[in-house]
């Protein structure tokens, strides 16, 4: 009897563990299926902001670093607008979209930058139920005068009645140094939590991290060169990219750039795609205008690629392409006693920082005090 119960004991528990296994290899099933999906390629990936040409996660402060770098709004010293229309024709390269860019900083916490942006994004093929939107909130903080660290959350919404990549949520990490006048670097984390699509069909997404170095030559923005690549985590894509700038005067910019798809997988032809642009600035307004070739997957032939407009509004001056009105202030220090001295001061701060302001001829004739 004792053998009997003890028999029946182990023929109901190895039901147990059986069932127990059928259960665990049933979950296990559609979670190898799914993780055998592809991911995303680097250059593809859905949550691809519209392309800014010309522009790079080391640059100072501009609207479209919300979604580049936000570590590069530590800078932005009063409000900055874009808008920007991009168009491409390389199936491989997104960024094909429009979008609307704000940023400014906090009114008491200067060193806080707050941004969004509002982008309707499309795929290079027009397929009318793959148009997405992408809403994105951003915040740098500068933590020193050379160290500067960003934060960008983005949101994904779409038709719900298509296969889509509709509310995807992702983080992306960013970083910038300052090397004086001459070399600044950018970092980006994109895609920190590597987000997956609900539709376990669609391929999940993987991070990526982008590297920039921009150098300054001549200490000042006549000449910049960047050189910066980004390399995606699981498929190891490699996408180098190098652009320049030149500024042959005060509001004139000519600029140019070339970038690579480098993949590991056999049989890959690597792409390339280049540009050439120009971008006009008057003191709160710019615009910009990039024209885009490359080649395809089935050839290596450059066609035509593209091209992206911009205009941006801001608070800040920017050198100007027209010179306009000049001042040349003359200062008197003669007979300056007391209150004058203290008026003189804040008139000389004043012209400081006026974009007008050609110059200050100092007339030292009477002079009651020392040359101290």
């Amino acid at each position: 009897g004792a053998c009997y119960g003890l028999r029946v004991s182990l023929y109901k528990s190895g039901r147990v563990v059986a069932a127990l296994v059928a259960v665990v290899a049933g979950y296990a099933a559609p979670q190898q299926a799914a993780a055998q999906v592809a991911p995303t390629p680097l250059l593809m990936s859905p949550l691809r902001s519209t392309y800014a040409p010309g522009t790079g996660i080391a640059d100072a402060a501009e609207p479209w670093a919300v979604v580049q770098n936000p570590a590069s709004l530590g800078t932005l010293q009063g409000f900055s607008l874009g808008l920007r229309h991009t168009e491409t024709t390389q199936t491989t390269w997104f960024g094909r979209g429009t979008g609307v860019y704000y940023a400014q900083p906090l009114p008491l916490l200067s060193r806080i930058q707050l941004g969004g942006a509002l982008e309707l994004l499309r795929p290079p093929s027009d397929t009318p139920d793959l148009t997405s939107g992408k809403l994105s909130l951003a915040m740098a903080v500068r933590v020193l005068p050379w160290l500067h660290l960003g934060l960008h959350y983005a949101h994904l919404f779409a038709r719900s009645d298509v296969a889509s990549y509709d509310g995807l949520d992702t983080v992306s990490l960013g970083l910038r140094l300052l090397g004086g006048r001459y070399v600044a670097f950018g970092a980006v984390l994109h895609d920190l939590p590597a987000p997956r699509p609900k539709d376990g069909t669609l391929p999940p997404l993987q991070r990526s991290y982008e590297l920039e170095l921009l150098s300054r030559p001549l200490g000042d923005e006549r000449w910049e060169l960047g050189l910066g690549t980004q390399l995606s985590e699981v498929t190891r894509e490699l996408a180098p990219r190098l652009r320049l700038w030149v500024r042959p005067r005060a509001g004139l910019s000519l600029g140019a750039e070339a970038q690579l798809l480098l993949s590991p997988q056999q049989n890959s032809t690597p792409e390339y795609r280049f540009g050439v642009g120009l971008q006009l600035d008057f003191a709160r307004v710019g615009f910009a205008l990039f024209g885009l070739a490359g080649s395809s997957a089935d050839s290596l032939r450059p066609g035509f690629g593209g091209g992206s407009l911009a205009l941006r509004v801001s608070g800040e001056d920017y050198p100007s392409l027209p010179a306009g009105r000049q001042t040349l202030y003359k200062i008197d220090l003669g007979q300056r006693r007391g209150h004058d001295l203290l008026r003189l001061l804040l008139t000389l701060r004043r012209i400081e920082t006026d974009p007008r302001a050609q110059g200050v001829l100092v007339v030292l004739s009477d002079v009651g005090g020392s040359w101290g």
